[in-house]
């Protein structure tokens, strides 16, 4: 399901307004995260439960969804919900504005190059409820230093997150079972297959937990410091090479203000999930198995249900072309691809034909395409990529236990106790090694 994240510009056709879904159905398929964390709340956590391998890595996959829950998702709503009360009260204060939300204003609209558009500086003057010209460029430059450090702020809390799930999970698992290594293997691996696996990376254990702090600490700073740059640019949107780049502004615009959008998180997985479930592995396998989690999650998560919704949507739309009109389903994108379009936008097409059959349909096919969005990438993220990578694991380790197996196994070596029974049994073995002279003093220091 594609979400589209103005922060503002809704559609006047709304979900609630055409009597679409339930309110509680509706806010998840609108909003960015709520919907990734039913994914992950729901069809991810679930299975990985489900099918772990002892109740360790058990354990492990509860503390990863919970944490997440309260310090990267919860935690930052809390602060940012009376923060941003405070700060819109402190702007009314300063200068007069009728509107009571000034933060749904998108980037999109704070940038420099739109700004020196005579239109839309009318526009947001308009939008923001003020009358003098000269208060535009302090409001929108609070504006805009209060929403990139919004985007800080959860960066900054998702990373403390990724730090205390990944290394404070090593040590957790390994004083609750007593045992060093990845937990997927306690019941396949012998100990001294674990161990010997966990000590080929732990040397360099500090070395990766100090790169892992360092990314830690910048990578929340990173994006909104590049969002700011971008705004910054005088470029408009489309001309030069900024320009094009300022088309993503849009995608960061967060929902009802205080939420965040799926490409926040996203750049959170790409730095922070990834490489620091990367750094944390506690051996090859381990390792391995993160990566391909990754990969996967990484398209599943933020683009699989929008392809699996846009391909439903595609077969319904030529199903019932003809009762649909022109309400569109889908849209193409790269290569051909279809992605399902957002709830919004079908409800306003749906909505200019002021039918209530078509309503009625355009709703339950809909209600459809969502679903079977966020089914299908529950599917591949929760129940195949786990099966798959415990029993890629389980082959590995069995195959590496028969070649120890068959590896040639030196003869027990016996050592005699006495100095003389070691002189003779070196001489029995190598009789050209001493000569007379040097057994006859060999002797004599043995008899001493």
């Amino acid at each position: 399901m594609v979400v589209t994240n103005t922060g503002v510009n809704r559609p006047t056709a709304t979900v609630s307004q055409a009597g679409w879904y339930t309110r509680a159905e509706g806010e998840v398929a609108r909003n960015n995260v709520l919907s990734r964390g039913f994914i992950e709340g729901l069809g991810v956590m679930p299975w990985r439960m489900a099918f772990a391998r002892n109740k360790f890595e058990r354990i492990e996959a509860f503390l990863d969804t919970f944490v997440w829950w309260v310090i990267g998702f919860a935690l930052p709503i809390l602060i940012q919900g009376p923060l941003s009360r405070r700060f819109t009260a402190t702007l009314q204060q300063r200068y007069p504005m009728r509107n009571k939300a000034p933060l749904t204003l998108g980037l999109d609209q704070l940038e420099r190059g739109a700004m020196q558009s005579g239109h839309t500086q009318n526009s947001v003057m308009k939008t923001l409820g003020i009358q003098y010209k000269k208060h535009l460029i302090p409001i929108t430059k609070a504006l805009t230093a209060m929403k990139l450090g919004m985007i800080f702020l959860d960066l900054a809390c998702m990373s403390g997150k990724n730090q205390l799930y990944w290394w404070g999970r090593n040590k957790l698992t390994e004083y609750l079972s007593k045992k060093k290594g990845f937990s997927g293997e306690f019941n396949i691996a012998s100990e001294q297959q674990r161990e010997q696996n966990a000590k080929a990376i732990a040397s360099s254990e500090k070395k990766r937990h100090r790169i892992s702090s360092i990314i830690g600490v910048l990578y929340p700073v990173v994006l909104p410091l590049a969002l700011w740059g971008l705004m910054r640019a005088k470029q408009p949107v489309g001309k030069g090479i900024l320009g094009k780049l300022k088309k993503v502004l849009p995608a960061f615009n967060y929902h009802n203000s205080i939420y965040l959008t799926k490409w926040v998180v996203f750049w959170n997985c790409l730095m922070g999930w990834n490489l620091g479930g990367l750094l944390a592995a506690r051996d090859t396998h381990e390792r391995r198995e993160h990566l391909v989690r990754c990969a996967i999650l990484d398209f599943f998560f933020f683009v699989g249900d929008d392809v699996f919704a846009g391909i439903a949507g595609k077969m319904l739309q030529k199903r019932h072309a003809k009762s649909l009109k022109g309400v569109h389903l889908y849209k193409p994108s790269w290569f051909g691809v279809p992605l399902g379009r957002s709830l919004d936008a079908v409800a306003a097409d749906a909505q200019r034909y002021k039918s209530p059959q078509l309503m009625a349909l355009a709703e339950r096919l809909s209600r459809i395409n969502f679903r079977i969005g966020i089914l299908s990438t529950t599917v591949f993220l929760g129940i195949g990529t786990t099966l798959a990578n415990n029993w890629f694991t389980k082959k590995k380790l069995l195959a590496e236990q028969q070649q120890v197996a068959k590896m040639p196994v030196a003869p027990p070596v016996t050592i005699p106790s006495s100095p003389l029974a070691r002189f003779v049994s070196v001489r029995n073995a190598h009789p050209f090694v001493l000569g007379e002279q040097d057994q006859a003093s060999t002797l004599q220091w043995v008899a001493q």
